[in-house]
């Protein structure tokens, strides 16, 4: 747990989000549109800590799940900009950050919109490519524990 008023480092973070972190890219159907959203998550026991973490990054909400378990949440640029700090420091999330960055970066700088069928499909595949490389991951640790 973190102390209170400890200062939070992107370091510490990375480290954090490594271990307690989730990147995901929403698939979302609202019944009129469907359209992807980058999403970060942080998963944790101390509330404390999520609280300091969404006053370090000034954004995001904290959901009270189950027991003593709580998750931040950010979405889009929010999330973008919150791995692009993160991305130097970390090391098992990195691959997925960078896909999760590349996507983000699209929808920024060649304004792919939201009902452009070609754009949806091309995030179609970036949620694909992560969520092969979570498969890849999980499977390679299922393969390891056993």
């Amino acid at each position: 747990m973190l102390e209170v008023g400890m200062r939070l480092s992107f370091k510490y973070l990375a480290g954090l989000f490594d271990g307690e972190g989730c990147i995901t890219i929403d698939y979302r159907f609202n019944g009129r549109k469907k359209y992807h959203s980058l999403s970060v998550s942080i998963t944790n026991t101390s509330l404390p800590t999520l609280i300091q973490i969404k006053d370090k990054i000034g954004s995001g909400h904290i959901q009270h799940c189950r027991n003593l378990v709580y998750v931040w949440r950010i979405h889009a640029h929010k999330a973008y900009e919150f791995l692009k700090n993160l991305l130097p420091h970390l090391i098992i999330k990195k691959e997925e950050a960078v896909i999760a960055i590349d996507f983000q970066t699209k929808i920024i700088e060649k304004g792919i919109g939201r009902n452009r069928v070609n754009n949806f499909k091309q995030r179609k595949l970036y949620r694909k490519q992560l969520q092969e490389l979570k498969r890849r991951r999980y499977h390679g640790l299922k393969k390891y524990n056993n």
